[in-house]
């Protein structure tokens, strides 16, 4: 599976992803996707390095689950505005301890000289294999001169995997019956090659067990019907040629959606698919910065076990969407909205895809309803966590005073207990009868 933060041309204006699945035997007819409630495992660290912008007086005390990894008693720290830098793996090594996730760092000043201190502010960075990162800091400012300042001054500490969760729970994000064909790089494509390369092209050998491309021309490329991912660049094709068993020569319109030209080397991954068949997925865990755990399973008649299914982790880059509210209406009625005036009034509409309005997962939702006149100034407002809003005679005459003609707002707000995201806002005319 290849999961892909779409650009936003390619999704309609929306942050979101796309999993460009491969068929695995000719038995497969579907695939779902499943997100978790944590992150994948980052596996083992790579590197783990400690930064100090100052000096620290006298030593430095790095403890590892309590144990010490580092612990001098009589060592200068040079002067203001030195760099120390040190490889808490190469420490913990030294000393035959191995930090793993979950593992607690700490750090200390300590000064030979009772009642003065000169610790400094930290940043530590951890590597995983995987190649994620996570970064850490702490630390304490100078400290005056005092006759009764204790030995050693503490300077904070972190874990490792702090504020992650290894993905234990999975909720069904999406499920297709459209593949992507994958194929290898069968030669290294230089980003000298012309946008529109009609002559060089790349070749692309297909690994799969559908292994026939559709017809396209360059009015298609141009529309972006059938679209190559390769590495970070979109390249849309214009013609195809078989120059060997299952493998094509691709001539193609390069950067498409905002991408820009790469080199790209033999063997790199390549995913094929039409335009049409790309499924872009919202969630409100699909936000900048964010890391998914996400399992894909081919479907098919064989019973299968989520739990055998490895994660797949991707960080997610550009701007946090929030779906908007759909299929606005009064009854049946989603155009030319009417209330009838001096009755109840009651306005419906579909709340988001694929978020959970339980409370029980990552954001808890609300749906914002305001009433603007004419010149779009607010008339009134109230936060429903419903699919609906009611009101009665009195309440919509106290909103709407003497305004037969106005517009209504509806806006999706997603929170949690450190923001509260918006989504765009979906506006439409109602007028009373």
């Amino acid at each position: 599976m290849k999961v892909v933060t779409l650009p936003s041309e390619l999704s309609a204006g929306q942050l979101a992803i796309a999993c460009l699945v491969e068929r695995a035997s000719l038995l497969t007819v579907g695939w779902q996707v499943w997100l978790g409630n944590g992150v994948a495992d980052p596996g083992p660290l790579a590197l783990l390095t400690l930064t100090l912008e100052q000096s620290i007086d006298d030593s430095l005390v790095i403890r590892l689950n309590g144990a010490p990894i580092r612990d001098i008693a009589e060592e200068p720290w040079g002067g203001d505005g030195v760099l120390l830098e040190f490889d808490l793996l190469a420490l913990a090594a030294a000393v035959s301890l191995t930090p793993a996730f979950g593992d607690t760092f700490t750090l200390a000043g300590r000064d030979n000289f009772i009642g003065y201190y000169s610790t400094s502010a930290w940043t530590v960075v951890a590597t995983y294999e995987s190649g994620r990162t996570e970064t850490y800091t702490g630390g304490t400012t100078v400290t005056a001169a005092s006759t009764t300042a204790p030995l050693e001054r503490d300077m904070g500490g972190f874990t490792l995997g702090a504020g992650l969760s290894v993905a234990d729970r999975y909720t069904l994000l999406a499920s297709d019956d459209k593949f992507a064909l994958r194929g290898i790089l069968a030669a290294d494509y230089s980003a000298d090659s012309l946008t529109i390369d009609s002559e060089l092209g790349l070749q692309v050998q297909l690994q799969g067990v559908d292994n026939t491309l559709p017809e396209v021309d360059l009015f298609g490329a141009l529309s972006n019907e059938l679209l190559v991912f390769l590495d970070d660049e979109i390249l849309s094709v214009s013609s195809a040629t078989l120059v060997a068993t299952d493998t094509y020569r691709l001539q193609v319109v390069r950067g498409r959606y905002g991408t820009l030209k790469a080199d790209h080397a033999a063997g790199a991954e390549a995913w094929i698919i039409a335009r049409n068949a790309v499924r872009p997925i919202t969630h409100p865990q699909i936000r900048a910065g964010h890391i998914l755990a996400l399992k894909q399973l081919d479907v098919s008649s064989v019973p299968f076990d989520l739990s055998d299914i490895d994660a797949v982790g991707i960080t997610v880059t550009g701007e946090t969407f929030i779906p908007p509210p759909r299929n606005l209406r009064i009854g049946t009625e989603t155009r030319n909205l009417k209330y009838t005036s001096g009755e109840s009034f009651r306005l419906d509409w579909s709340l988001p895809e694929n978020i959970d309005h339980s409370g029980a997962g990552a954001f808890r939702f609300a749906t914002l309803v305001e009433f603007l006149d004419a010149d779009e100034d607010l008339l009134g407002s109230l936060t429903v966590r419903t699919a609906f809003v009611a009101l009665s005679a009195t309440q919509m005459a106290a909103i709407l005073g003497a305004e037969t003609e106005v517009l209504i707002r509806l806006t999706t707000i997603a929170e949690t207990e450190d923001q509260t995201l918006y989504s765009e806002s979906v506006t439409s005319s109602l007028s009373a009868l």
